[in-house]
């Protein structure tokens, strides 16, 4: 089971990478919270309707347990990576089926401010998204990559 820490935002400018490029879809799975706040520990995330082809994340009733869950989110990389690189960076999607059989897939989207202590985030039809990562553990972080010495640091308060 992937999990993915708090939901405290930390300020950066994020990579906003292509669909096209992540062309593998891993098996579906659910998005658990790790957090110090006991009302939000262990709980699950799920993309809620807030518009036309739009999702957000939302916290799902507490006390729920994975079995009970759907899993609904995807993680897509890249068939094309080559790279030594020890972190495999992909896009978070949710599919939105619509019309009964069809199937858009939404990246999720992380947009963050440097003045600000809270990140946003989106599901929607769109060919870019925020890149991601897991590390070993299965936890999800944004990779930030430092443009001086190429130092990669794993930012999971977001």
């Amino acid at each position: 089971m992937y999990s993915l820490l708090s939901l405290t935002a930390v300020s950066l400018l994020l990579t906003q990478t292509t669909l096209a490029q992540f062309d593998l879809q891993s098996p579906a799975f659910n998005l658990e919270l790790l957090s110090e706040d006991p009302t939000l520990d262990g709980a699950f995330l799920d993309a809620c309707h807030s518009g036309a082809a739009l999702e957000t994340l939302c916290v799902l009733q507490p006390g729920q347990i994975a079995a009970d869950v759907p899993e609904v989110f995807y993680f897509n990389t890249s068939s094309s990576d080559d790279s030594s690189d020890a972190v495999t960076e992909g896009l978070v999607i949710y599919n939105l089926i619509y019309n009964d059989d069809l199937i858009e897939s939404e990246p999720l989207t992380v947009y963050a401010e440097l003045t600000d202590t809270l990140a946003d985030q989106e599901l929607t039809p769109s060919e870019t998204g925020t890149a991601l990562a897991f590390d070993d553990d299965e936890f999800l972080y944004i990779p930030d990559y430092d443009e001086v010495t190429g130092a990669v640091t794993s930012l999971y308060n977001w």
